[in-house]
């Protein structure tokens, strides 16, 4: 996933999520307004994704948090917000995420979120 440029990595986490039952349409690149990945969970929930492909040991901060529960709420109005990256977030983040509903989804959940997604052949 690292060696993935940051659009692969919108497209992947796009893939990786639509076999879990969401529908979503790449928005990334300049402009996004913090919303790289734009449409609806497995429910019908209007639901926007910030995919962050950070190096090992770059933990994604509660100012980047921030940023997302803003544009979340104000801008795009979502239901629904998810957080994903190769790394990790700090404790300050997750805290920050855990009160406004946020769901973070970090590097090791990607690797078994794929694993799923694509199971070994036998």
């Amino acid at each position: 996933m690292l060696a993935l440029s940051p659009s692969e990595f919108e497209a992947f986490t796009r893939e990786l999520l639509a076999s879990s039952g969401f529908s979503l349409r790449l928005n990334g690149g300049p402009g996004d307004l913090g919303a790289d990945l734009v449409g609806r969970d497995p429910k019908g929930r209007s639901t926007i994704v910030q995919c962050k492909r950070y190096d090992p040991g770059q933990k994604v901060g509660s100012q980047a948090l921030q940023t997302f529960i803003g544009m979340r709420s104000i801008h795009h109005r979502a239901d629904r917000g998810i957080v994903v990256t190769t790394s990790g977030f700090t404790s300050a983040a997750i805290e920050l995420a855990k009160a406004h509903d946020i769901w973070l989804i970090d590097g090791g959940d990607l690797v078994r979120l794929q694993r799923r997604w694509q199971p070994k052949r036998r």
